[in-house]
C-alpha cells in the first residue's frame, strides 16, 4: 500500500491540516494510500514568511481583529485550535512517504492560499465572514500579468508588486529551464486561505478531493505550497 505525505508548516511549529491547501494534500494522500496501482507521491508544503498588516477598505472590527491575530502567541493558539478541528483521518495520522523521485525528473504543481486567480476569473468571495472554499485553476502557461490577487486577510502589496512572493511561477519555470526541475504541471491551483465554520466542510468534501484528483491526473510528483 502506497503512503503519501501532507505536511503543513506554520512558523517553526507543525500543525496538521491547518490550511486549505493542506486539506487538498491530505485528500490526495488519503485517496492514493488506498490505491494499489498508484505512484508514490510525496507532498511537502513549504511556508513563506509573511507579515499581517491592514489592507484598505476594512471595517473597524476587521482592523482590530487583524491586529489581535497578528500577535504571534495568539496566532499560534488559533492555529492549534483550528488544526484540532480539521483532522481528516480517524486515527489522526499523517500518511507519509519519502520523496524518492529525482528532482530533475519530477513534475511540480503550485498550490497557494493567497487568493490567486486569473483576472478573467470570478474573484474569491470577500463578503462571507467564513471565507470562500472554492478554488481557481491557473494554467501552466499563464502570463503573470494575467494573474490577480483577491484576499483581504493579509497584506499582499509586496505580492502585487512581485507575484513570485506568493506564487513563484516564474522562478519554477526558470528551474525547469535550467534542468533543476523536470517539469511543471499543466495547471496550478489558487485558494483563499481564510476558511471557517461550515465552509470547511465544503472544502473537505468537494474542493480538496477535486483538486487532489486533478493533481493525480496530471502526474504531479510534488506540490509547492505557499500559504498566506
Amino acid at each position: 500500500m502506497d503512503e503519501c505525505c501532507a505536511d503543513s508548516m506554520l512558523g517553526n511549529e507543525q500543525y496538521r491540516f491547518a490550511g486549505a491547501a493542506a486539506q487538498v494534500l491530505q485528500a490526495f494522500a488519503r485517496s492514493t494510500a488506498h490505491s494499489r496501482n498508484c505512484k508514490r507521491y510525496s507532498f511537502r508544503t513549504l511556508s513563506l514568511r509573511y507579515t499581517v498588516h491592514m489592507a484598505e477598505h476594512k471595517t473597524l472590527r476587521e482592523r482590530v481583529l487583524e491586529r489581535f491575530f497578528a500577535v504571534p502567541s495568539v496566532a499560534q493558539l488559533w492555529a492549534r485550535r483550528l488544526a484540532k478541528q480539521q483532522l481528516l483521518l480517524p486515527d489522526s495520522a499523517i500518511p507519509f512517504a519519502p520523496f524518492t523521485v529525482p528532482l530533475h525528473a519530477a513534475s511540480a504543481a503550485l498550490i497557494t492560499t493567497g487568493g490567486i486567480h486569473l483576472s478573467s476569473q470570478t474573484p474569491f468571495d470577500m463578503e462571507n465572514p467564513d471565507g470562500d472554499p472554492t478554488y481557481r485553476e491557473i494554467p501552466g502557461d499563464a502570463a503573470p500579468q494575467a494573474i490577480a490577487i483577491t484576499h483581504k486577510y493579509y497584506d499582499h502589496r509586496d505580492a502585487d508588486a512581485d507575484l513570485n512572493v506568493i506564487f513563484p511561477l516564474t522562478h519554477f519555470r526558470e528551474l525547469v529551464g535550467r534542468g533543476v526541475l523536470g517539469a511543471l504541471a499543466p495547471r496550478h491551483f489558487g485558494f483563499m486561505g481564510h476558511i471557517d465554520a461550515q465552509q470547511v466542510d465544503v472544502l473537505r468534501r468537494r474542493s480538496a478531493p477535486e483538486v487532489a484528483a486533478k493533481l493525480r491526473a496530471d502526474g504531479v510528483d510534488f506540490a509547492f505550497l505557499t500559504p498566506a
